[in-house]
């Protein structure tokens, strides 16, 4: 799973541009400033980290798994 930065801003703009370009969204044009990509870095990449968040881990542990111990007794059951 992929984690994408909160604050875009501190990524260089060749770095913003790789991401992007990573992860399929269309460019501006190559005279736009750094301020369009990290707009764009905010509104398709760190939406992702939210959706990542919410979906549970296929290896999370859920309780409705949970095994109750088996009873014990301290009778013997054979009779004695």
């Amino acid at each position: 799973m992929a984690q994408f930065h909160e604050d875009p801003a501190l990524l260089t703009k060749e770095k913003l541009k790789s991401e992007l370009l990573a992860n399929n969204v269309p460019l501006p044009s190559a005279d736009s400033k750094k301020d369009v990509y990290v707009q764009l870095y905010l509104k398709n990449l760190t939406v992702l980290n939210k959706k990542n968040i919410s979906a549970p881990a296929p290896d999370t542990f859920s309780s409705d798994e949970e095994m109750t111990a088996p009873l014990v007794s301290n009778r013997s059951r054979s009779g004695k």
